[in-house]
């Protein structure tokens, strides 16, 4: 772990680059065990702490984290959301797969994770103006 770390710490200090540092599927070593999360999100934020970004949602403008004074361009998405109170976590990503075989088969798959993506910010914006209302 700590030779992907270094790995990761070097790309940072040579580009500008934003990284996404996305940890899940964790051993079941960690099931159940909260202890053995924090002391892992601890030893990530000692490692990652001049390079984290603190969460902002997924919305924010890729100029907004280029432009800061001080060079933060590491997600750290956790695949555990009991852990969202440590200020530098963010959601973990969601992976697509397709499993197809075919270039129009991708094409299709492809078509409805979009359609079904759209649909739901359809949903979630219609949601937010019935709140605010």
């Amino acid at each position: 772990m700590q030779t992907i770390i270094n790995d990761v710490k070097m790309f940072l200090d040579n580009t500008n680059e934003i990284v996404i540092f996305d940890v899940q599927e964790f051993s079941s070593n960690f099931n159940g065990n909260l202890t053995i999360h924090e002391e892992f999100i601890e030893f990530l934020k000692t490692e990652f702490n001049d390079y984290a970004l603190p969460y902002a949602g997924w919305n924010v403008p890729l100029n907004k984290i280029w432009s800061q004074q001080k060079k933060k361009n590491l997600i750290i998405a956790y695949d555990d959301h009991r852990f969202f109170n440590h200020f530098f976590l963010w959601p973990s990503v969601t992976q697509q797969w397709g499993n197809v075989q075919s270039r129009n088969d991708l094409f299709l798959y492809l078509r409805k994770v979009e359609d079904e993506a759209l649909s739901s910010r359809k949903i979630c914006r219609f949601h937010r103006i019935l709140r605010n209302s």
